[in-house]
């Protein structure tokens, strides 16, 4: 829609804002809500009156306004037609994916050729995200140049991952591979033997659980190689350096070959084994205490990625603990893992009011701190919000937030790089 008109930028605003008509919109902006989901006591309405007022407001600044609501959540029957549009209807696949693959492969008799393939045709009706036809599009590309089967360009493009990680779990009852599984998809990316390690460590927890009817495996060493667990696991090998009191120093890195695997798999243990939540939990807690920052980097992901399904157990458990803690490297821990949970439409309301109630804790410092860098992470995003958050703690007189709010404010500044002005 935005791509008919004239603007300088595009601003995503707070989802927690009550007035739409009283916000300062500057000169040829285009602002966007995406996902409006109003709680209960938010007072947010959305009516004819209002969104004509703002229109009014929106062409006199020669900007535009576009909201994204479910109508689930929302009720927005009774807007006409002017200002509600309903968006529910995907381009042709076919047709899409006929025309990206002429961007990405110049033979046009290969392209068609796969295309017209049983295994394409039954994988497109699965995609659900236009962004995932141009990605098949480009791994097909990979395909008639030899550099993938097209097996794996399907399971690359992750169309099936969640059946695909309910079949794994189904097939694979060893308890080393379970956890070296969901070890892997809380540390993607980091050393072998920090995963091996790890997955270990979470053996031992998970062994000695109350009313735990798991052992610790007993086998030979020679009972499975490596290269065994790794394809049992979706897993694979790289080669990468690490800084080290005598220089750089080769490694191996381990990684999910599909890192869409990591939310489906900790989304499935998650729902599927909730006895294992708090040991999960305790488990990646210490994980963020103990580890260097490669590690605390892949832990936040991981962190966002399960407060989307209990953020109230994962703040409780994990993120405030380390927010509460008297080290600083675990407060950007936790400010990073927020920023995480933040990127979710749903959950980005309750994350900026969470951070705007502990911004007010002059009490406690840690959680003072934690919020300012939270607000720096989140500026991308939310660089409004932020910025009067930011300018809260910095009218609360302590000096010792400065230093923060300061790096907090170049990050916010960092990340801004005819018809109806209001879309719903």
């Amino acid at each position: 829609m935005l791509t008919q008109v004239n603007i300088s930028e595009i601003l995503e605003l707070d989802p927690t804002i009550l007035d739409l008509a009283t916000f300062n919109y500057a000169v040829g902006k285009a602002y966007i809500i995406n996902s409006l989901r109003p709680t209960e006591t938010s007072g947010l309405r959305v009516t004819q009156h209002i969104l004509r007022h703002l229109s009014d407001i929106l062409k006199q600044q020669d900007s535009y306004f576009i909201i994204t609501a479910d109508p689930y959540y929302l009720d927005l029957s009774h807007l006409q037609d002017d200002y509600l549009l309903t968006w529910q209807d995907l381009p042709d696949r076919q047709m899409t994916l006929a025309r990206h693959l002429e961007w990405h492969m110049p033979d046009a008799q290969l392209a068609d050729k796969l295309l017209s393939t049983s295994e394409v045709q039954s994988t497109l009706t699965e995609i659900s995200n236009p962004s995932d036809i141009d990605r098949f599009a480009f791994l097909l590309a990979k395909v008639a140049r030899n550099e993938l089967s097209l097996s794996d360009a399907i399971f690359l493009l992750g169309v099936h991952i969640q059946q695909a990680v309910e079949s794994w779990f189904h097939d694979h009852r060893d308890l080393r591979q379970r956890v070296f599984l969901i070890t892997l998809s809380v540390l993607s990316g980091v050393k072998y033997q920090v995963v091996e390690e790890e997955s270990e460590r979470l053996i031992k927890m998970l062994c000695t659980m109350p009313n735990s009817t798991e052992s610790s495996p007993v086998e030979s060493t020679f009972d499975k190689t490596r290269t065994e667990l790794l394809q049992d696991t979706w897993a694979q090998l790289q080669q990468g350096q690490e800084n080290t009191e005598w220089g750089l120093s080769p490694i191996e890195i381990v990684s999910l070959k599909n890192p869409g695997y990591q939310p489906a798999v900790l989304a499935y243990v998650w729902h599927e084994y909730a006895n294992l939540r708090k040991t999960l939990l305790q488990w990646i807690y210490q994980l963020g205490i103990y580890h260097r920052t490669e590690v605390r980097q892949r832990l936040a992901v991981a962190v966002g990625t399960l407060s989307r399904h209990d953020f109230r157990t994962v703040l409780d458990d994990v993120v405030r603990n380390w927010a509460k803690s008297d080290d600083s490297n675990l407060w950007a821990l936790a400010a990073l893992s927020l920023s995480v949970a933040a990127q979710d439409n749903n959950l980005a309301p309750q994350v900026l009011k969470l951070l705007r109630h502990w911004s007010r804790l002059t009490d406690s410092p840690s959680l003072c701190w934690t919020a300012v860098l939270a607000l720096g992470y989140v500026s991308w995003r939310f660089p409004d919000a932020s910025m009067r958050d930011l300018h809260t703690i910095a009218n609360s007189g302590s000096d010792a937030l400065i230093l923060g709010v300061g790096t907090a404010v170049t990050m916010v500044f960092s990340a801004r790089g005819g018809c109806n002005r209001v879309a719903i």
